[in-house]
């Protein structure tokens, strides 16, 4: 097998073919089938039945090791197809997968807003910051964005001065220095 843990993730050529983006015909959908009821499924899915009980992919070691093959077969089946018949057909078989989206895809996207993920705040000259939301979700504090991050070095006068004791003419004589 080779290659190092990361790769195992990531890697193009050696990556783990359960869990991770597949080009379609339009784009490219992420899938997961990790357990075995997910590749028994799978197997239904790209028209590999006899993969169910073949000893290469008896479990998930082993279809570890046969990585290679079962990348080309997903390959081959979803490279003509578009991601939403890709989407549905897994949908269909409860294997986990979604189209995988662009960032202005993704800044529009409905679940997304529905859950509170995209959130907007106000800069200094009233234009509005797109940022992303609170992930964790709690019923007695949700948690909220209220103001925009600091500008650079919006606050360096204040932390100068409060943990290094520096004056305002010692700023303005590190700022002339070029140290600040």
């Amino acid at each position: 097998m080779g290659g190092t843990f990361e790769d195992l993730f990531t890697g193009e050529e050696g990556g783990l073919p359960f869990w991770r983006p597949y080009k379609a015909k339009d784009g490219y959908v992420a899938v997961v089938f990790l357990t075995d009821r997910q590749w028994q499924a799978m197997c239904d899915v790209i028209g590999k039945p006899g993969y169910k009980d073949d000893p290469r992919f008896a479990n998930l070691i082993t279809r570890l090791k046969n990585r290679h093959l079962i990348r080309d077969e997903l390959n081959a089946w979803m490279e003509n197809k578009s991601a939403a018949e890709i989407e549905k057909v897994l949908d269909e078989h409860r294997i986990p997968c979604g189209r995988v989206l662009g960032s202005s895809e993704l800044n529009r996207d409905i679940n997304l807003e529905a859950r509170g993920m995209l959130a907007e705040v106000e800069a200094e000259d009233g234009h509005k910051i797109p940022l992303p939301g609170i992930p964790i979700k709690l019923s007695a504090s949700p948690g909220q964005l209220k103001t925009r991050g600091p500008n650079v070095g919006e606050h360096n006068a204040d932390i100068y001065g409060k943990y290094l004791g520096l004056t305002e003419d010692d700023l303005k004589r590190l700022k002339n220095e070029g140290v600040i």
